[in-house]
């Protein structure tokens, strides 16, 4: 029997426990007799999967659960309801959705998580998932904190990898710096621009940790509170999401 690893997130907003066993709140109890279901179960659910991949929560499924020879079960959407849009889905038609983030935004954070998720980058896919959620349920400071702190768990979760000690001062900047030097970013490459990109990096990550400053419920809020607008907070989790990834596929390169 296939099992799914322990670090390997199965979370799904269908789940509960039931006498000791877990069981899908989605399945059509007439055509699937206790609901019960195990972990593989709940991996390929296709329900489970645009929650934990898209981060939507609008999804309103019936399931149809069978069990096989071998003791394993098989989940089977019967339907996909939408319920932003009224009307059935598809996973497909999920991941093109715009109705809650850019197309573009969607497509980076699946594409993000799962290389989190393959990467044993735990706390990084914990706190971007909450980015994403905190953007979809209206929340841009909330989304600008986590997207943030999501870099900083990548930051320090590479420096663990390579067995190297955290900076005094565990601030962004400083995670960057240590990071930058461990991995000789720019040192590894004669292209000039490259280097210039690389260069960049160092005021996109000074700018994204000024962001939470400025704009963050972060540090607590005074009297007069800037405006958040959720294209910035979009932008900050992208670029979170877009630098943990070269990190993240940089570190892949040399071994580590």
């Amino acid at each position: 029997m296939n099992k799914v690893p322990d670090n390997v997130n199965i979370d799904c907003p269908y789940q509960k426990l039931s006498y000791g066993a877990m069981v899908c709140s989605a399945a059509d109890l007439s055509l699937s007799g206790n609901g019960a279901v195990d972990e593989k179960a709940c991996h390929d659910c296709i329900a489970g999967r645009i929650f934990r991949e898209l981060g939507c929560k609008h999804i309103s499924p019936r399931n149809v659960i069978n069990q096989s020879v071998t003791g394993e079960y098989r989940v089977h959407p019967v339907s996909l309801f939408c319920l932003l849009r009224k009307r059935t889905t598809t996973y497909e038609h999920c991941c093109s959705c715009n109705l809650v983030n850019s197309e573009f935004t969607t497509e980076q954070n699946r594409r993000v998580l799962g290389l989190f998720e393959a990467s044993g980058f735990k706390s990084s896919f914990d706190s971007l998932t909450k980015a994403r959620d905190e953007l979809r349920n209206g929340n841009p400071d909330g989304c600008i904190r986590a997207s943030i702190s999501s870099l900083e768990s990548t930051l320090k979760i590479i420096l663990d990898k390579l067995s190297k000690p955290y900076p005094s001062k565990e601030q962004l900047t400083d995670l960057w710096k240590a990071v930058r030097s461990e991995l000789r970013l720019g040192e590894e490459t004669t292209v000039v621009h490259l280097e210039q990109i690389i260069g960049s990096l160092t005021g996109a990550i000074s700018g994204v940790a000024g962001i939470r400053n400025d704009l963050s419920d972060a540090h607590g809020k005074g009297i007069i509170s800037p405006e958040v607008y959720e294209s910035y907070a979009e932008l900050t989790m992208n670029i979170s999401g877009s630098i943990s990834t070269f990190l993240i596929r940089r570190l892949k390169e040399i071994g580590k």
